[in-house]
């Protein structure tokens, strides 16, 4: 089975909190007043101011996209409030042989004053050092021993990039029912290097040891529905995990300039997975409803660092929803792993069609066929999550949509802006070209002027009426197709493609289309001139295609 994967790089929350470590040289003098010789110079001393800053907004960062977005987590307030809290923290600091130099320890923080700082100091001589922050390592298994192993000064800094931890059962500890039984989330960061010099500055930020996936379910039926049961899995449990975070580059550290643009899987060798797996239910058989046009439902839990291929035989994160009256359905995500700090965000969409997306290359290498994706087919249940096109040439690339007849007896047919006089204040269908710059250039071009795409543009006009799988002309009202421009460029490059089809529904009477309602339905392509990399069960990647 084709997998596509889609990491949300842009929803991961990557700093918890930042520590302003203001470093500062003591003013001296080394003259001597005296005709005699001068005593061997001391160790000048440097006072090392650290200011911790309320985490009551997250830093934003920009898309590959160039789109701005909040790095948060949370949406509820309450959420947000646990997600940033913080009971004890550490900061500890080795010098260029790793030797222990210092430690700082510390509870006061307050978190209700966006402006609020405590300010403590450090005694360090002058040189080069790594600094690194930990906080709530009590949530850890064997949490208290690993705090005492960091500040003793016989632990050098091989000790803390060697130590692997157990964050412990999830379930007992942070997605318990009640806020006042869950712990907090632990936290670490990486090595920050820094110059003891006079006026220097120092952020460190810290990274959440877990990761958190959310489900949306919106309803665009025309009646209430109730939601039985919803089950995620499955996930690594009580296996070890990297103390410190992971990858080359700081590679989990987003702070709005560094931005990265490939995915990669956290470091679990095979044997990681001897453990029991685990599948998170987020909505038990007690039920719930969602009424018509209601507003949509989320559903959230924090889970375990896991790439998905291990544990459901080559396939991603699964997913089963029970809908009363309707059959249960057991279906794929789109993701392959999660990582610390990640936010997968999972959106469902109620309705009474299937989607289908196909997107071919203008010139395929022989034997190589249109790619399509699916979306909700056979339940009308569409997973709306991203989906990832590996180009195979540069050029024209066509993307044909299409929706099912419905379920119900009802007409459904998509809405376009055909019209340029028709209304804004009305929605149309519509797809938004997003760029994003590469080293060597933007991927897309605009096929108007046949020039580089530097800014997102919005377009109406599709190439109508599509074509279909026999050859002939589609239906209009229930399908489509537009066409975008690539180029070639000497390095990976990737672009967005946002389609949002408006569809109608109603009844015909007296050979004349009744409208009812409306409802907006959003699909997400990525599209990258990187070679597709597929990870199979024994944890062998492969790679194939990509123009870059």
């Amino acid at each position: 089975m084709k997998h596509y994967t889609y990491i949300l790089y842009n929803k991961a929350a990557a700093v918890a909190f930042t520590l302003l470590l203001l470093l500062l040289s003591p003013s001296c003098s080394k003259e001597s007043g005296s005709g005699t010789p001068d005593l061997p110079d001391e160790p000048q001393l440097c006072t090392v101011t650290i200011s911790l800053q309320a985490p009551n907004s997250l830093r934003p960062i920009t898309r590959a996209s160039g789109e701005e977005v909040s790095t948060d987590w949370a949406t509820e307030e309450e959420e947000s409030a646990y997600e940033r809290n913080i009971s004890d923290w550490i900061v500890v600091a080795y010098d260029e042989n790793g030797t222990y130099a210092g430690h700082l320890l510390g509870n006061l923080y307050n978190s209700d004053d966006e402006d609020s700082q405590t300010s403590l100091e450090m005694q360090l001589p002058t040189g080069r050092y790594n600094f690194y922050a930990f906080a709530n390592l009590g949530s850890l298994e064997s949490g208290d021993d690993i705090k005492d192993n960091i500040i003793n000064p016989e632990k050098g800094e091989a000790y803390i990039k060697d130590l692997t931890v157990n964050v412990g059962d999830l379930s007992a500890k942070f997605n318990t029912p009640t806020s006042e039984a869950k712990q907090l989330i632990p936290m670490s960061s990486y090595a920050q290097e820094q110059a003891i010099t006079q006026d220097s500055q120092l952020e460190i930020p810290l990274i959440r040891m877990i990761g958190k996936v959310k489900v949306t379910i919106s309803n665009s039926l025309d009646q209430a529905i109730t939601v039985k049961n919803l089950t995620l899995g499955k996930f690594r449990r009580n296996g070890l995990i990297n103390f410190l975070p992971w990858g080359e580059n700081k590679y989990l550290e987003f702070n709005g300039v560094n931005y990265p643009n490939k995915n990669q899987g956290p470091p679990f060798e095979s044997d990681d997975y001897a453990e029991t797996s685990y599948s998170y239910v987020l909505l038990d058989d007690q039920g719930e409803e969602i009424a018509k046009d209601a507003e949509t439902q989320s559903y959230s839990c924090y889970v375990e660092e896991t790439l998905f291929t291990k544990l459901n035989e080559t396939k991603g994160l699964l997913l089963n929803l029970d809908i009363e009256g309707r059959e249960t359905i057991e279906r794929e995500t789109n993701f392959d792993f999660v990582r610390r700090n990640d936010l997968l965000e999972i959106p469902l969409m109620v309705t009474e069609l299937d989607g289908t997306i196909t997107i071919g290359d203008m010139r395929l290498p022989i034997g190589v066929f249109p790619t399509k994706y699916e979306f909700g087919v056979g339940s009308s249940i569409q997973i709306l999550t991203p989906i990832t096109h590996y180009l195979q040439s540069a050029g024209d690339l066509v993307i044909n949509y299409a929706l099912s007849d419905p379920v119900s007896g009802k007409v459904w047919k998509i809405k376009y802006k055909e019209n340029p006089a028709n209304p804004e204040t009305e929605k149309f269908s519509n797809y938004m070209l997003i760029p994003a710059h590469s080293g060597s250039g933007n991927l897309l071009l605009d096929r108007e002027t046949n020039t580089e795409l530097t800014q997102s543009k919005t377009i109406y006009t599709f190439d109508n009426p599509a074509v279909s799988e026999a050859g002939s002309a589609a239906d209009k009202s229930k399908s489509g197709s537009f066409t975008i421009r690539t180029q070639e460029l000497a390095k990976t490059a990737s672009a967005t493609i946002k389609l949002t089809l408006i569809v109608e529904y109603g009844k015909n009477e007296n050979e004349s289309f009744t409208k009812e309602g409306e409802i907006e339905i959003p699909y997400t392509i990525n599209i990258t001139n990187a070679p597709e990399s597929t990870t199979d069960e024994g944890g062998e990647t492969t790679t194939k295609g990509g123009k870059a």
